[in-house]
């Protein structure tokens, strides 16, 4: 009777693309401040995106420290510019950098998301949206669509793992910085109220006061 052999080659591979996977997810952190400086430095050869909005924001930016709520409306996007009117004190520059980083770190937040779900080669899947064209394009301008790409990722990072309060609270948030995702926050509602629990759906409804 012959022999069962046993598919070592098979093993020797799957044991070797586990170490593999180990050892990207101990330096992947990596890509934050690499990828923010591939894209600060691509904007030193943009000629722009569209009108005239990329400099509309940053002197929006800045005259918050004049009136502060020259920031509130629909178009200045105030839960952006929150986090940008520091970063302008130190003009334009450091404004693009900002922007760059925050683009970077949706890479990373990206990558854990998916290994989040036990997806493998995870990295490949953060790697895809980081030279994705559009996202590579607006990764360094000042626009809200990158940090609300962020803030979406680490909703649904806070809420796989079950932080409920926290990806409530940051559901709310990202009203703030674009209305659309008042179409997300539905979804996120009928799912807290599955959960019937009241002080979660408050953290939810906590940043909603905005558009009253």
């Amino acid at each position: 009777m012959a022999k069962k052999i046993q598919p070592k080659k098979t093993q020797q591979i799957q044991s070797s693309s586990a170490d593999w996977e180990i050892l990207i997810s101990k330096y992947f952190w990596l890509v934050i401040p690499v990828f923010a400086i591939v894209y600060y430095l691509s904007s030193k050869y943009s000629p722009g995106f569209y009108q005239d909005d990329e400099i509309g924001h940053f002197i929006n930016m800045k005259e918050f420290w004049n009136d502060p709520f020259i920031i509130l409306g629909n178009w200045p996007k105030p839960g952006y510019k929150l986090f940008m009117i520091i970063p302008s004190l130190f003009g334009y520059e450091t404004v693009l950098f900002f922007n760059a980083l925050i683009a970077s770190t949706t890479v990373y937040l990206t990558y854990l998301l998916i290994r989040a779900y036990d997806i493998r080669y995870a990295f490949f899947g953060a790697m895809m949206l980081a030279f994705q064209p559009l996202f590579f394009d607006l990764s360094f301008r000042s626009y809200a669509e990158i940090f609300t790409a962020l803030l979406l990722v680490l909703m649904i990072l806070l809420y796989k793992k079950e932080h409920f309060v926290w990806a409530a609270l940051t559901c709310g948030y990202i009203f703030t910085v674009r209305q659309e995702a008042a179409l997300i926050g539905i979804a996120m509602a009928i799912m807290l109220l599955e959960r019937n629990n009241i002080w979660q759906l408050l953290c939810w409804a906590s940043f909603r006061c905005y558009s009253i």
